[in-house]
């Protein structure tokens, strides 16, 4: 695959896999937060969801169908599990697919279940916006939010994180709390990284780094949208083999196992 620049957007990919799995626990972090959850009465699952799967040459593929059902998969089993816990889920929406991606950057696209490779056409992400977010003052606040969210400094206790735009987010969905959930990776086949030692600068969103080995991150953060509190932040990284479906649900069932 061919070489690109990005390595700032690369290194916070690996910023987040140094962040997971050290350092205090989330709860010693978020000490109010199970006080606070309390004050809740509707919640809404907001995501942008994108894996970008490997191909021979300059040009990469985005599997829209295989993108919008793991998303979809996601999104019903994050609702499952917070429901289970309590939480008065309201609403789920893919809000995205890509949508910090950088635009120039094109991407053969399938849009359907069996396209063949020859048919695939060129498309520059995002590659899906909800019509819910399309309105262009509510799209911008929704970047600037998850932008916010990626670029989040580590998380001290007694230092809070405040983004006023999540606010008109929650207005959006009709939503008091919001669970936002912010997943990219790269799906490189095990043939395909053999043997390489280039390393394909791209990023989707920041959070996924393209380079010959497969990767995940996955972010995940509990915003009050009535002032725009994050109150809940955690995040996974996982690296190497294939990115199969059950490899990305349990990462996601992970991240909201731990809150309270």
């Amino acid at each position: 695959m061919k070489a690109a620049s990005g390595s700032a957007l690369l290194a916070v990919c690996l910023i987040l896999g140094s962040f997971s799995g050290c350092g205090p626990s989330r709860s010693t972090l978020y000490p109010s937060f199970p006080e606070q959850k309390k004050q809740f009465a509707s919640v809404g699952i907001v995501m942008d969801y994108l894996v970008i799967d490997g191909l021979f040459g300059d040009t990469n593929k985005v599997d829209i169908v295989e993108n919008k059902r793991i998303a979809g998969r996601l999104l019903a089993d994050c609702a499952d599990s917070l429901s289970r816990k309590g939480y008065p889920v309201r609403m789920t929406t893919l809000s995205s697919m890509g949508l910090l991606m950088k635009q120039e950057k094109g991407y053969k696209v399938a849009q359907t279940a069996n396209a063949r490779s020859e048919e695939l056409q060129i498309a520059h992400p995002p590659f899906l916006i909800d019509t819910l977010f399309l309105p262009d003052t509510i799209l911008e606040h929704l970047v600037h939010v998850y932008s916010s969210l990626i670029n989040l400094p580590e998380k001290r206790r007694d230092v809070s994180f405040v983004i006023p735009e999540a606010m008109p987010i929650g207005k959006r969905i009709n939503c008091e709390m919001i669970a936002i959930v912010l997943a990219g990776g790269f799906n490189e086949p095990v043939s395909m990284g053999v043997g390489k030692a280039t390393v394909n600068g791209s990023v989707t969103g920041g959070i996924i780094g393209l380079q010959s080995v497969s990767q995940l991150s996955m972010l995940f953060f509990v915003i009050d949208a009535r002032n725009g509190e994050i109150i809940w932040e955690d995040r996974r990284f996982m690296s190497g083999g294939v990115l199969y479906p059950d490899k990305i649900l349990g990462m996601a069932r992970e991240l909201v196992a731990e809150l309270p």
